[in-house]
């Protein structure tokens, strides 16, 4: 069993994560280019060396910018995944977690964007490359198990030359082109499109539907499905975004 941290090592990580918050705001406000160590040092009242013993440069800011952000995602998909449902069923609990996720953290949909859109390559180290590498694949992997449970209990029978991964790229697209579209100040509402987060969950249903995920949409109660999901994973979540906005859109359809 590992001991606990000392004094001095929660100190150190206090003050990366004040560090790490004063960098986010920076980069959502001036952009990849107006992220600066100086700008960083400035905000925190820190010396731009202090700085530096936490960050060997701006991309490993940015990197651990991003680590955050999928680390916090990758727990809303691994308490999805363990719903107490069906195959099906569980995989529409992770579509309800990304969904949530999105609307309690939209900064954060930015924030990936500009991470991902950046070239960091050898300028991060290794050990946190490879750290943002295992939360982005663990969240893939979530559905893809789901995909593979199915396969294995006889809900879904996959055509041939198609494998789990193409189900979970499908869903994936569909939800960061929702998340991604949410960023954009288009009026859905003169496309006819009253409540988005739903729409993307009948997309997603289409999607299932057209491979055989079985129970279809038109077989199975899935309000039913949603509110329990909302009760026994994401109800303080929930109860977080009904408190932050009376009036903000359920990530899934209500009852």
């Amino acid at each position: 069993m590992d001991a606990p941290p000392t004094r001095k090592q929660r100190e150190i990580a206090e003050r990366e994560e004040l560090l790490l918050d004063a960098a986010r705001s920076i980069l959502l406000e001036r952009g990849y280019l107006g992220l600066t160590m100086d700008r960083i040092a400035e905000a925190t009242e820190y010396s731009k060396g202090t700085v530096y013993l936490h960050f060997d440069n701006k991309e490993e800011v940015v990197a651990a910018l991003g680590l955050r952000v999928v680390e916090a995602k990758r727990r809303f998909f691994e308490r999805a995944a363990a719903f107490d449902g069906g195959t099906r069923e569980r995989c529409c609990a992770i579509g309800i977690g990304s969904s949530l996720w999105a609307a309690l953290y939209p900064e954060d949909i930015r924030l990936t964007q500009i991470v991902k859109a950046q070239s960091l390559g050898e300028k991060v180290r290794p050990e946190r490359r490879e750290a943002l590498e295992v939360c982005e694949e663990a969240c893939a992997g979530a559905v893809v198990g789901t995909v593979l449970e199915a396969a294995a209990a006889g809900d879904l029978q996959l055509p041939p030359g198609v494998v789990p991964g193409m189900v979970a790229h499908g869903l994936w697209s569909l939800h960061w082109g929702a998340q991604s579209l949410s960023q954009l100040d288009i009026p859905l509402e003169h496309l006819g499109i009253a409540d988005s987060p739903e729409l993307l969950m009948r997309h997603c249903h289409a999607l299932l539907d057209g491979y055989g995920w079985r129970p279809l949409f038109t077989e199975h109660d899935w309000n039913a499905t949603y509110a329990r999901v909302r009760a026994e994973v994401f109800a303080d979540e929930f109860e977080q975004l009904a408190a932050r906005d009376d009036d903000a859109a359920s990530p899934v359809q209500k009852d």
